[in-house]
């Protein structure tokens, strides 16, 4: 993204704070200006004693304009404060509330594994990040641009001569900052690489520290070496030493930087040449020596006054070629990241399900699928799941079996063809209708951080104790829930724990008692262990009655008596039938059933 539009992506996120910042930034500018009133007043002032006997009124009259100039800017200032911080809450709650909504209609191919590092980074980080752009930047621009102003429009007032003098140091020290910046780009990036090396490392060497113990090399001494399997404490130790270089590298120029640059506006550098000039103007011109207070007191404090201008205005435009990030434009950039993802096609008009009693019937319709684009996953499928009964999807691994339950729960669309819940493509349906009818039983368990009560009630927030108490007992799970420190009040993640076994069945009570005629069940065994197993398979027995299933299996064992198996290879149906007719069939299934039950034999 080139920085235009990277500045106009920052400008489109914060459009809709761009008054009350707007405000802030006059409310500031107005603060900066009158903060040179209390000089200009001391230098008046000033001037009245020293030219003579001075009026008593005239005197107290510039001390209360001071105080005056003094209460206003404070309030102008804790004005702009107040506003500009108000924009920046309201603007994070918005973008928030819109990555939320965003997120919630995004496919499931977009949630990589770490999907949920970036997305909490991006919601978290980068929006609170925004902070300096809207709360910060604008107002003290405009501070900056007016105060700058002020002061140097009076100094020219009071003496041109003295003012060159002083512009032109604080130019000076300006060009001096631009020039060492200039030169300490490439020790950031060499900072940023080291981390970047330094970091890989460290984790090469802790996934491999188990190897690395065993497989250790000791050195004539008997104590082990650093440089063990894979190499990984060798590279680490470079690492951080390349990291410490550049580190101090970079210490050592930013120190360079600020006591150049402090030491060309410093205290007695401005009051050395001010006080020489005013010396030579006094003794060759005509010049007052009272201005020599307004340029003392007004020179030392114009570098800090232009800085903000200097590094938002005049830098940019000074940096042609040279990388330095905007940490607002990039944050900005990963937020429209997410907001650029295109989201599930959304019905303008939702279809309704035709009324019916019990189960429903699902049919697929050529159904091909890819998750890139490019490698087709699933082929010209079809499948007919009669209502009340159970299919079962097998096959060796990446037939697309779980793919197949995916586009039922319209975690994604199909490429071509079409999924149907009683003749109504499933695509018309909006989600409160899909997921009233159609729940899901994963092998990936997903809790809330929340007590039992919330997670077994989340499809139904209304449900009484009673109802809950009821599908936790059908899935086979209501003793150990009252073996917890709270009971059903407990809260999971952070009171207690619960095993794979459990948290399946915790999961098949939360679908039970969201009660949807269509369930699909990809492989809810999987990280039970056998005598958990047991428990699990009672409370599937239990969920499955009167439903339509589609059982997605890999322990072939658990699905011999399902009214339909079909048997999924490189995307499409082999072989469809119940078990015994497959095993006569003598095909892919039966080799399978073959392989496995050996397996289960071996291992006996």
């Amino acid at each position: 993204m080139v920085p235009n539009d990277a500045r106009h992506r920052v400008e489109t996120l914060t459009a809709q704070v761009r008054g009350p910042v707007t405000v802030a930034a006059v409310a500031e500018s107005l603060s900066a200006a009158l903060a040179v009133v209390p000089v200009i007043a001391t230098v008046s002032i000033a001037g009245l004693i020293l030219d003579g006997p001075a009026s008593r009124a005239h005197l107290w009259t510039w001390v209360l304009v001071a105080a005056v100039a003094l209460v206003l800017g404070a309030l102008c200032g804790i004005a702009s404060s107040i506003v500009a911080h108000r924009a920046d809450a309201d603007l994070g709650l918005s973008l928030r509330m819109r990555l939320a909504g965003h997120l919630a209609r995004l496919p499931l191919g977009w949630y990589s594994s770490d999907a949920a590092g970036k997305t909490k980074a991006v919601v978290q980080d980068d929006v609170a990040g925004l902070h300096e752009e809207v709360a910060h930047r604008k107002p003290e621009l405009a501070g900056s641009v007016v105060a700058g102003l002020v002061v140097v429009v009076y100094l020219f007032v009071l003496d041109w001569r003295l003012a060159l003098a002083v512009v032109a140091l604080v130019t000076v020290a300006q060009l001096i900052r631009n020039f060492l910046t200039r030169k300490i780009i490439p020790a950031y990036g060499a900072v940023a690489g080291a981390s970047a090396q330094m970091g890989s490392a460290a984790v090469e060497l802790v996934q491999g520290i188990t190897v690395s113990k065993v497989f250790h090399r000791a050195d004539e001494d008997g104590d082990p070496t650093p440089d063990t399997a894979y190499g990984a404490h060798a590279r680490f130790r470079r690492a951080a030493a390349e990291y410490a270089d550049a580190d101090e590298n970079l210490t050592d120029n930013i120190s360079t930087l600020r006591a150049c640059t402090r030491a060309t506006v410093a205290p007695g550098t401005v009051a050395l040449i001010v006080l020489a000039l005013a010396t030579l103007l006094l003794a060759t011109w005509d010049a007052k020596p009272v201005n020599i207070i307004a340029f003392l007191l007004l020179g030392l404090t114009l570098f800090d006054v232009t800085t903000p201008l200097y590094l938002n205005l005049i830098l940019p435009k000074l940096r042609i070629g040279i990388p330095m990030p905007d940490k607002a434009q990039a944050m900005a950039d990963r937020i429209g990241q997410i907001l650029d993802v295109p989201q599930m096609a959304e019905p303008t008009t939702p279809a309704t399900l035709p009324e019916t009693e019990g189960a429903r019937r699902v049919s697929m319709k050529n159904v091909s699928f890819s998750y890139d684009g490019q490698r087709t996953v699933l082929q010209g499928l079809d499948l007919e799941l009669a209502p009340g009964t159970m299919t079962a999807l097998v096959g060796p691994s990446g037939a697309g079996k779980s793919t197949i339950g995916q586009l039922l729960a319209r975690f994604y669309d199909p490429t071509d063809g079409s999924i149907e819940i009683d003749g109504v493509p499933i695509s018309t349906l909006d989600a409160q209708s899909l997921y009233g009818t159609v729940g899901f039983v994963f092998q990936d368990v997903s809790l809330l951080r929340a007590t039992v009560r919330d997670n077994i009630a989340l499809a139904r927030p209304d449900a009484t104790r009673d109802d809950i108490e009821r599908v936790a007992r059908a899935a086979q799970i209501h003793d150990r829930i009252l073996a917890l420190p709270d009971g059903y009040d407990t809260v999971l993640g952070e009171d207690a724990a619960l095993s794979g076994g459990e948290r399946q069945r915790l999961s098949i009570a939360r679908t039970l008692l969201a009660d949807t005629p269509i369930l699909v069940l990809d492989e809810a065994t999987a990280y039970a262990d056998p005598e958990s197993e047991a428990a699990v398979q009672d409370a599937l027995s239990e969920l499955a009655r009167g439903r339509t299933l589609l059982v997605i299996a890999h322990r072939l064992h658990t699905v011999v008596h399902a009214d339909q198996i079909a048997v999924l290879v490189d995307g499409a149906v082999t072989e469809r039938g119940t078990h015994q007719e497959l095993l006569d069939a003598a095909g892919e299934y039966a080799k399978l059933w073959q392989l496995q039950t050996t397996t289960i034999g071996a291992r006996a």
